[in-house]
């Protein structure tokens, strides 16, 4: 009868050891999934910014663009007003300095309200691409919080199995413990004995 329980427990030992076993090498496929999660996780979420901040520059060159095409076609609508009025006051016979002064100071008014296009769509353009390299700058700190958040994880899942293991101090003083130690050093090292 003896014998039978010393079986039974030596069965029931090993199978809560297997157990545990079973038990760390999920615990420890849990961390290593997390840990690739979160940097997967990062990453995609840096692309997806990277992306807002390659939209937003290409933005900014067609802000550009346009500022500059419209300020094109209003030096030539200015250009043809020219004609016209020099086409007037020369048909009228009045082509002289007070109307040269009066043309050329159209002139000036045009040539200004072209130059404040091609300025306002350099400013719009301007704060777009600051608007990119502020996503930029944050897709690399999604990106970095990615790899510390699963830096966290894997320390986090080693320190649980550091304490789950055998070798843990923890476990060694319950065992020393049981066994009848005096104690356990700082370092784990047994000081006194049985």
């Amino acid at each position: 009868m003896a014998t039978l329980i010393a079986g039974g427990a030596a069965a029931l030992a090993g199978s809560a050891s297997s157990a545990g076993t079973i038990g760390t090498v999920l615990s420890a496929i849990a961390t290593i999934g997390g840990v690739v999660s979160s940097v997967a996780g990062a990453r995609n979420q840096a692309g997806v910014l990277e992306a807002q901040a390659a939209s937003a520059d290409a933005q900014a060159s067609s802000v550009e663009a346009a500022g500059g095409r419209e300020a094109a076609l209003m030096r030539r609508r200015a250009r043809l007003q020219q004609s016209k009025e020099q086409a007037t006051f020369a048909q009228s016979g009045s082509l002289s300095g007070s109307a040269f002064g009066v043309l050329d100071q159209n002139a000036v008014y045009d040539e200004l309200d072209a130059l404040t296009t091609v300025y306002n769509a350099s400013q719009s353009a301007q704060d777009l691409r600051h608007g990119a390299s502020v996503t930029r700058a944050e897709a690399g700190q999604v990106r970095t919080g990615g790899y510390l958040s699963a830096a966290g994880k894997l320390a986090s899942g080693v320190g649980g199995y550091i304490g789950k293991s055998p070798l843990s101090l923890n476990t060694r003083s319950r065992a020393n413990a049981l066994m009848g130690s005096t104690a356990v050093g700082r370092n784990g090292m047994l000081v006194g004995g049985v």
